[in-house]
């Protein structure tokens, strides 16, 4: 077993690793020049924020042997309050770099819940074959047929041994094939590259819109903003000088602009208002953004130099905060909901006038249409339609005539989407969304939708400036799970299994002394079980597939749930699965179909299945292996309990409860703001849900579905996802609560 390192007498004053490691060696296939905080290979260069430096050099200190993550974080971050979370996004931005594969690695290997290692070779130039020799054989680590399996070498001199050098190809890596495909560019001859192009500023787009070079200028990013309150989406001016945001808490904001130094231009503030969303006109003249006082929402239009505002959409269109505008700042392209009791789709609306014409209209049962982005030359549109958690990209060509107009599916991946921007007239776009099971940044071919991840974990909300410059949220969120007095929540409650990531979608088993949850605290989300007042424990990895909707089996000895592929590359099956408690044994319900939203075992032995419509689901009940669709409309979200069916229709605000053995249903007194669909829960008789009583603040209500009554807490959920669950007996309620959200601005120079 390779040795752990566990203390080192190492202090902010005493940062002798960084010295004793050279300023100049050989790390795998890269190499490094430490003085100047830049990677090579084949011809390639790249410059690493010093602090990822740190984080490599500190490994390449003890080559072969474990670095605890608490030592880790001492050296490198000396004196300083740094969280896990801190160090796994700075190894996961190294491994970005070197195309390496926290499943396979060639690179840096984790050791669950102690640290990592370096496995790859160190190698200073000039070294004797003993001091090359930093580690054992790769081959002894990885089989053959392995993607470590016959990699290139590289001796003292900086040359490639074996793999490469024979013309072979070194094995698979990701993100798919980063460094791979950039050596092929290389291989070919970059000049070659440059002649077919015909002119340089076209050879400039084409390959800041590749993978690798994207991946690379990702990984070299730097703070550009962190105030302790929020930043969000910024935007560049037309010139790419300058970056606007908005600044605040979830109460009041305002406006600022910054040039790229990092110096503060202007701001622009409103008392008691909430400004979003800004972004600049033609030449920088005047600023659009959307706004929210007493008096409503609407979409202004600022002029810079004499402040003067004027409305462009008030709030009876009901405009969502993200919107775009056309280069020649002709359009806005502006989520709207069309007429009542639809989903919102998105509309072109003229700036001179406010006038207004609908580019897509989702129909009951698709999903709302948001985030929408122009493409520079304002002939396309790229937005996202879907639910809250199951979103996929679309593209409307604003090209063609008004009756022609549609739109089309262009990536068959979904997830969570946190915003778009365009690489160039005809894409690709950059996307920021979870599809790999974390959130990042990927590519997305617009001629075949396929989707690559590029790098930044944590990154929302991207924009690309004229000259190719990057700009994205940095967003942290952290979720925990509360345990609470059913009888009167808020009352001592105490947090179970925290974490310094996200945890939700908790469900008490039927005993009450364990819980089903999804959690990302080691990675990617996984499905984990926790005893109250005990441990938790994964059940299983989200590696392959993601489990979302779990519900235990009547006897608490298995967890339905459902899973579907986890990769930004590919779109597969939702299949029920049933999850054995006791060893993790997963049985595919194949029977139940491939397009299934949610499965749950009743008490009878039957199963309740939602199957996928859209962004709706269709409810079909199957007995002893003969399925029958419910008498009722599409659901966008549903709860049972025991014999109770509770549901909400999508664009409906109106709960329906059904007893299902004689399928009577009632409407009940209870409405489910759109930003709630995930915040309410059935128990034993019992409905609880967020609202805002009166228009004031969020709370946590409580509807006794045998009396009428109801009552308010000041507890309320706070996370997205599944948010609340209670106990068979009815005693305990479990939260999913946020820690307070902390987003910087990263600025990522071409």
């Amino acid at each position: 077993m390779p040795p752990l390192v566990q203390s080192s007498p190492m202090t902010e004053s005493n940062r002798a690793w960084r010295e004793t490691i050279g300023s100049r060696l050989h790390i795998g296939e890269f190499e490094v020049d430490a003085s100047a905080n830049e990677l090579h290979r084949d011809g390639v260069s790249v410059r690493l924020r010093p602090l990822l430096m740190d984080v490599l050099l500190r490994l390449a200190t003890s080559p072969g042997a474990v670095v605890t993550r608490e030592l880790l974080i001492d050296d490198v971050w000396p004196r300083r309050m740094v969280n896990d979370e801190v160090l796994s996004r700075a190894i996961a931005e190294l491994r970005t770099v070197l195309a390496d594969d926290a499943k396979q690695p060639r690179y840096i290997e984790t050791l669950p819940k102690i640290g990592y290692r370096l496995i790859a070779a160190v190698a200073r130039p000039g070294a004797t074959a003993p001091e090359q020799a930093a580690v054992a054989d790769p081959e002894e680590r990885h089989p053959i047929g392995s993607p470590t399996a016959g990699a290139a070498a590289v001796n003292p001199a900086g040359s490639l041994t074996g793999g490469a050098a024979a013309g072979k190809e070194v094995g698979p890596v990701k993100p798919a094939g980063m460094w791979r495909r950039q050596g092929r560019w290389f291989r070919f001859g970059i000049a070659g590259a440059i002649l077919l192009a015909g002119a340089a500023a076209l050879v400039g787009t084409r390959e800041h819109a590749t993978p690798a070079r994207l991946s690379l200028q990702i990984a070299a990013a730097q703070s550009f903003s962190s105030d302790a309150d929020l930043e969000l989406a910024p935007r560049f001016s037309p010139d790419g000088s300058n970056v606007i945001y908005a600044q605040g808490t979830v109460r009041e904001t305002h406006l600022v602009i910054r040039d790229l130094r990092g110096n503060v231009v202007t701001t622009i503030e409103k008392p008691d208002a909430i400004l979003l969303s800004p972004l600049f006109g033609p030449w920088s003249r005047r600023i659009y953004y959307w706004q929210r006082t007493a008096e409503g929402c609407a979409i202004i239009e600022r002029d810079l130099a004499s402040a003067v505002e004027r409305q462009i959409i008030g709030c009876d269109n009901q405009p969502q905060p993200r919107f775009d505008l056309t280069a020649d700042g002709a359009y806005l392209a502006v989520t709207m909901r069309p007429r009542p009791e639809h989903p919102p789709g998105i509309a072109r609306v003229r700036v001179s006038d406010g006038m207004s014409e609908m580019l897509t209209t989702p129909q009951p049962g698709e999903g709302e249409d948001g985030l929408p982005r122009f493409s520079p030359d304002g002939s396309q549109v790229a937005f996202a339609r879907g639910s809250a958690s199951h979103a996929k990209l679309w593209i409307v060509d604003t090209a063609l005539p008004a009756a022609a107009i549609k739109a089309r599916p262009l990536a068959s991946v979904e997830g969570l989407l946190y915003g778009v921007a365009w690489l160039g007239d005809k894409g690709p776009l950059i996307a920021a969304a979870d599809w790999p099971g974390f959130r990042a940044l990927h590519r997305v071919d617009i001629a075949t939708g396929e989707a690559e991840l590029v790098g930044a974990r944590g990154a929302r909300f991207p924009d690309v400036s004229s000259s190719g410059d990057l700009v994205f949220e940095l967003a942290t969120y952290r979720a925990d799970l509360w345990l609470t007095d059913a009888n009167d929540p808020g009352t001592s409650p105490k947090i179970q299994w925290p974490s310094s990531r996200y945890s939700n979608q908790p469900e008490f088993s039927p005993d009450g002394k364990r819980v089903a949850f999804v959690s990302n605290r080691e990675g990617a989300e996984a499905l984990f079980i926790g005893t109250i007042g005990g441990e938790a424990r994964k059940l299983v990895d989200a590696t392959e597939h993601r489990f979302i909707r779990a519900h235990w089996s009547p006897d608490g000895t298995a967890i339905y749930a459902v899973r579907s592929p986890v990769s930004s590359r590919q779109s597969g099956p939702r299949e029920a699965v049933k999850l054995m408690v006791g060893d993790g044994r997963i049985e595919v319900l194949k029977s139940l179909g491939s397009d299934v939203n949610d499965v749950r075992e009743l008490p009878d032995g039957s199963f309740l299945v939602a199957e996928n419509a859209g962004t709706a689901m269709r409810l079909v009940r199957v007995s002893k292996g003969i399925a029958s669709r419910l008498a009722l409309p599409l659901v966008s979200q549903l709860q049972t309990w025991g014999d109770d069916l509770v549901f909400i229709q999508p664009d409906l605000n109106t709960v329906t409860h059904c007893v299902m053995a004689t399928m009577h249903c009632r409407p009940l007194p209870v409405t489910i703001d759109e930003n709630d669909t995930y915040h309410w829960h059935l128990g034993n008789g019992i409905l609880w849900y967020r609202a805002r009583p009166d228009g004031g603040p969020a709370k946590l209500m409580k509807l006794d579905l045998r009396n009428g009554s109801v009552r308010a807490f000041d507890f309320p959920p706070t996370g997205t996802g599944t948010a609340l669950a209670s106990s068979p007996d009815g005693r305990w309620l479990m939260v999913t609560r946020e820690a307070p959200l902390t987003i910087d601005l990263m600025l990522a120079k071409k």
